[in-house]
């Protein structure tokens, strides 16, 4: 792990402990103990968002270079799981993705540009998915004051925007491009090798987003896995002893999100996560030793969740070593 984002994640790590240390640990995991058995059941849940993602991602794939539902959804479970789990850069998990999609028979400027797509689709659609949020806020009548809103509103405007010219530099090889500079760096033969690569990307990339109905599929499906992700809150409050309703869990999930990704930097967003938890429940009455119990909960989730697909992961890659050193 790099000296920065070590620092990042002990600084985390030391805001999680303030904030259940300032409520009382044995508050905070009696509240958390109260859920039980519905743990499980909201780990269990987060397949039906996964499983929106999974058909946001095949649509973005080439019908000639498409992978199969069963071996799309093992491959995306894997990329979240090492996005979660693992303290490395945040697209760690998006890299293995394309990986693991060549070595399941697609081409590596296929596979790179499906991701790249989807990658930037999620993106865009989590913008969408954040204002929701934002009116789901100004609608409760949050007592907070209308510059937090203002403020969250021009960031997820701007950010929107820099997504949209990223989505349309792409279409004008931008990879390509980058290829071309670290050629005129580097000037060896990986490089070249690499401006190949990069070509071929691009031209995949390009006929990607000429098929007009995928894209607006990938978004639905996208936008579709957002919404289901609420019913993690729903549930999760709701074996708490404290239900909420539908537009209050899409106005936690849809700020968590975005306090998550803006918070990429500090590995898994550890205590800025709890932060926005503490925050986001005041606004609707939750007391922060619930707040933090469904943070908690949310983290066993990962856990539960990702644990597994870090398993699946090092077993498909013990039986490809075994495979090749046997010929």
């Amino acid at each position: 792990m790099k000296l920065a984002s070590f620092l990042l994640l002990c600084a985390g790590t030391a805001l999680f402990g303030y904030l259940i240390a300032d409520q009382g640990i044995a508050s905070v995991l009696d509240a958390a103990a109260a859920a039980g058995w519905g743990v499980l059941v909201v780990a269990l849940f987060h397949f039906v968002p996964m499983l929106g993602d999974t058909f946001a991602w095949l649509t973005m794939m080439s019908p000639s270079h498409r992978l199969g539902l069963p071996s799309a959804f093992r491959i995306r479970w894997i990329g979240e799981s090492v996005n979660n789990l693992l303290p490395a850069a945040p697209v760690s998990g998006d890299l293995v993705r394309t990986r693991l999609a060549m070595f399941g028979g697609m081409s590596g400027p296929a596979a790179g540009a499906s991701v790249t797509a989807d990658l930037t689709f999620g993106a865009l659609s989590q913008v969408v998915f954040s204002l929701l949020g934002v009116g789901a806020l100004l609608y409760l009548g949050a007592n907070f004051g209308n510059a937090i809103v203002a403020a969250i509103s021009v960031g997820l405007v701007v950010v929107g925007a820099l997504i949209g010219i990223f989505l349309v530099l792409q279409n004008f090889g931008l990879f390509r491009y980058l290829a071309d500079r670290l050629v005129g760096v580097a000037r060896g033969r990986a490089w070249l090798d690499l401006v190949g690569g990069a070509e071929r990307m691009d031209g995949e990339l390009t006929a990607l987003y000429r098929r007009r109905g995928g894209v607006a599929w990938s978004l639905f499906w996208r936008l579709a896995a957002w919404l289901a992700g609420t019913g993690e809150i729903w549930l999760g409050m709701y074996f708490l002893g404290h239900p909420i309703g539908l537009i209050e869990a899409i106005m936690v999930e849809s700020v968590i999100q975005a306090i998550r990704a803006a918070a990429f930097a500090i590995p898994g967003g550890l205590g800025v996560q709890e932060a926005g938890f503490v925050l986001l429940g005041s606004f609707i009455g939750i007391g922060p030793d619930i707040s933090l119990a469904l943070a908690l909960i949310r983290r066993a989730r990962e856990l539960l969740f990702g644990v597994p697909g870090l398993i699946v992961w090092q077993i498909q890659e013990g039986h490809r070593i075994l495979k090749r050193d046997r010929g």
